[in-house]
């Protein structure tokens, strides 16, 4: 999403019925459809509640500091550690494994983003079957 699309969006979000009333306006000086301009105008720019959270592909190691029994030890070990210790010990453990330890990361990431594109494609048809009614 563009910076001017955010701003827009803030914009709508805080005063979408002065929008709504102006689109009227329009509408109705120019002898056009209500409806076809907002969905022209105002539905792109609204805020897909279904896409506000997008999830992103991850990698093996994205998937390996997301680990809870790699936390759970780590905190266990080095439980007066804050956030930044905590992510370099992460990080020498992850040097260390062994390819075939990694390649427990990199099919649990396969599998997180298969799932994701099944849901993202699953969303595009519901969206697209939306915009048809």
């Amino acid at each position: 999403m563009s910076k001017n699309t955010k701003y827009i969006n803030l914009i709508l979000k805080s005063s979408s019925g002065i929008v709504e009333e102006v689109l009227k306006m329009v509408a109705e000086d120019y002898d056009l459809n209500f409806d076809e301009l907002k969905k022209k105008y105002i539905s792109p720019l609204k805020v897909n509640k279904r896409n506000s959270n997008k999830k992103g592909r991850k990698t093996q190691y994205a998937m390996f500091l997301s680990d809870k029994e790699v936390n759970q030890d780590l905190m266990e070990k080095y439980p007066d550690l804050d956030f930044s210790g905590l992510s370099k010990q992460k990080a020498s453990i992850w040097r260390a494994l062994s390819k075939k330890d990694k390649e427990k990361y990199a099919k649990m990431a396969k599998e997180y983003n298969n799932n994701l594109d099944k849901e993202k494609e699953k969303n595009k048809e519901e969206e697209e079957e939306e915009e048809e009614e």
